[in-house]
């Protein structure tokens, strides 16, 4: 019988091939000029966006599978951190066809790496991880920039039971978030609460009390919600209900992602 650790490694693993294959299928079905279509993210196109998911699935497998290798070759991009930018430039040039290719065979090397190491400590750009939340981070990553790729599409974003995973990481960043600003992260917790495609309601944290007696809580539809922690949307345009100043001030720097600041979306109109 497999540990629980293990059984969990397996789920997310297939959640995020689910992912995988839900945003290969809209890329199968497009022209391929359609890859240099501009999407939301400043300067990227649909295919830089697809060769950024290639290319760190290709960097998190090695992580995975050679830490030391990692560790050198993260050493090297201190020194010189254009590596990253030439190489993910060099996948993003290939024809559309072989693109597609190398992303469905680097997600399948980082899946096979995940699923064969469960448990272990993973090092990374940050803090070390899980390697059950590296595949987290993975599936968050590519809800992300896949809905950039809709967005630039025209394309509805369909939202499942999987993305509970996103906003779950975007609650164990609210720390982060808060810092990453240069700001005090709140005293207390904030609840973040769900109300699922299916009507049920899931909740993360605790609503604590702000300096007045608010309850910090946030509450929305799971899609509404991801979308916010990855910066997609602005709080302004989802249907979001907010209570608590600790609340209202997370709802406007959530990032469940790592890395600088992100400039996130305008409200519509703007």
């Amino acid at each position: 019988m497999e540990s629980e650790t293990t059984s969990r490694s397996r789920v997310l693993a297939e959640e995020l091939r689910a992912e995988s294959d839900d945003l290969l299928e809209v890329l199968e079905n497009i022209g391929a000029e359609d890859f240099e279509t501009p999407t939301p993210a400043e300067g990227w196109d649909i295919a830089d966006q697809v060769a950024h998911l290639a290319y760190f699935d290709r960097v998190a497998a090695r992580a995975i599978n050679d830490p030391e290798g990692f560790a050198d070759w993260l050493s090297g991009v201190a020194v010189e951190p254009s590596v990253l930018e030439k190489g993910q430039g060099e996948i993003a040039a290939l024809a559309p066809r072989l693109l597609l290719k190398e992303f469905g065979a680097a997600r399948e090397e980082y899946l096979a790496a995940a699923v064969s190491h469960p448990g272990a400590r993973v090092a990374w750009f940050g803090p070390a991880m899980s390697s059950e939340s590296m595949t987290t981070a993975r599936l968050m990553e590519t809800f992300a920039h896949g809905a950039d790729i809709r967005d630039a599409l025209g394309e509805q974003i369909f939202f499942s039971e999987r993305h509970l995973n996103v906003v779950y990481l975007g609650y164990r960043t609210i720390g982060f978030s808060f810092r990453n600003r240069g700001l005090e992260p709140p005293a207390g917790d904030i609840e973040i609460r769900v109300r699922m495609p299916d009507g049920s309601t899931r909740s993360f944290g605790e609503a604590s009390p702000d300096a007045k007696g608010e309850a910090n809580r946030v509450a929305g539809p799971l899609g509404d919600l991801a979308l916010l922690v990855v910066q997609r949307r602005n709080a302004a345009d989802l249907n979001l209900e907010v209570s608590g100043n600790d609340a209202r001030r997370w709802v406007e720097i959530a990032q469940a992602f790592a890395g600088p600041p992100g400039p996130g979306r305008p409200p519509k109109g703007n």
